[in-house]
């Protein structure tokens, strides 16, 4: 299986553990999916793989599910997009490299665990959203953490992007020459704590969502 396989994999496990559990265990939010894999546009995702114009790009990244409150429609919508690593940063010099690159970062960057890949166009088209003022929260799971700091919740205007680079890049030029963006954890709030203070969800909803999460990357192996 390819990274880019086991990417997909690990974030449809993320994104469908958590919208089953969430909407199981929430009273007044659910989360409803609404685009791309809602569609025909699904079984032909790979023919916009290696695009590189506005329009595949905005197809290929745009988050495709919301989280609405269903108690009270005023309170509107926010798009929310699911992003899962299996694996996490294992050389020291990578993380001395990143870590230079991002000095004067809030939060600073100080573990090799706080380094989260996200693709560089889906962050910047998440970025674009924001100034028409399209809100975007990525929930991230980290499986390479410990079990109680694993899932984690941020807006996009607030994640910490320390660099990016072109992990096809070894020699030579493989894969879809997708560039990913290293990203800090530390600018993260754990996903209770943000779904609490933003949506005033209680913790204990997410709790049981981040134990079905765990057990489903468990199962998964």
């Amino acid at each position: 299986m390819t990274d880019f396989e086991e990417r997909l994999k690990s974030a449809a496990t993320l994104e469908n553990t958590f919208i089953k559990s969430f909407n199981k265990h929430c009273e007044d939010y659910q989360i409803i999916k609404y685009g791309i894999e809602s569609t025909a546009l699904r079984d032909v995702h790979k023919l916009v793989r290696s695009c590189r114009d506005s329009t595949s790009k905005f197809i290929r990244y745009i988050p495709d599910s919301v989280i609405i409150n269903t108690s009270d429609a005023e309170r509107g919508t926010t798009l929310i997009e699911f992003k899962a690593a299996k694996t996490g940063v294992r050389e020291d010099s990578f993380f001395r490299q990143v870590q230079s690159e991002c000095r004067g970062m809030k939060p600073p960057l100080t573990s090799k665990e706080d380094i989260f890949n996200i693709e560089k166009d889906a962050l910047k088209l998440y970025l674009d959203l924001n100034t028409i003022g399209v809100k975007t929260i990525v929930v991230a799971y980290a499986h390479f953490r410990g079990k109680s700091s694993r899932l984690f919740a941020q807006f996009v205007e607030n994640i910490g992007i320390c660099n990016s680079y072109n992990p096809n890049i070894r020699g030579r030029n493989i894969g879809s020459g997708t560039w990913l963006s290293n990203v800090n954890l530390a600018s993260f709030k754990k996903v209770g704590t943000i779904f609490n203070e933003v949506f005033n969800i209680d913790t204990d909803v997410l709790l049981a969502v981040q134990k079905d999460v765990i057990q489903a990357f468990e199962a998964q192996g």
